[in-house]
């Protein structure tokens, strides 16, 4: 009897162990890079027996954010899961801060207009873009001498959040380029 109720005791605790240590790996979250897109995961960066610790977070949580959106070093901390938090609001100030850490502007380099992320901002390295960092297509260069000078100084103006933001508008003024080359005497088209 005496012997029925100490392993009763141990499997108790055993539960209880395991209750608990499943608990302390599945708590917080961290980023980590699939393919060029960051995502959260939620549970931790370690592994368990070989076995993975962590899952996706609900598609609500995840970022529209590319590696090509943060600095050289956010970068290899992402690939190596290293930014981790103890819950999804700290995790989403994470996020925030590497939405905003590189500038994203539309320039015109060699009478083309084209992508620059971080230009003059320490880890960013400043050149063009030549690659959608989402699909891998080469971006589209339109031509300075084929866009209206208010469309290509309004874009120029803006600074976007995201590698996203800047390729919609450069696709934009892409095919406005396109368009102009085709009628050249409508609207606002240079002559």
């Amino acid at each position: 009897m005496l012997l029925l109720g100490a392993a009763g005791v141990v499997g108790l605790l055993v539960i209880a162990a395991g209750y608990f240590g499943y608990n302390s790996l599945n708590k917080g979250f961290y980023l980590a890079a699939e393919g060029e897109k960051v995502v959260v995961l939620k549970g931790t960066n370690k592994n368990l027996f070989g076995l993975s610790s962590s899952s996706k977070a609900p598609q609500k949580d995840q970022p529209d954010l590319t590696l090509a959106d943060v600095p050289n070093p956010d970068k290899k901390k992402i690939r190596a899961k290293s930014i981790h938090r103890d819950d999804l609001a700290a995790i989403k100030q994470e996020i925030l801060r590497l939405e905003s850490a590189c500038t994203i502007r539309l320039r015109d380099q060699d009478r083309t207009v084209v992508i620059i992320r971080g230009e003059g901002q320490p880890g960013c390295p400043a050149q063009p873009l030549v690659q959608d960092p989402q699909s891998g297509q080469p971006l589209p260069r339109p031509a300075l001498s084929a866009l209206p000078a208010t469309a290509l100084e309004e874009a120029k103006s803006k600074k976007y959040t995201t590698v996203a933001e800047a390729v919609a508008e450069l696709a934009d003024l892409h095919q406005r380029a396109e368009s102009c080359k085709a009628k050249p005497d409508q609207g606002d088209c240079p002559k």
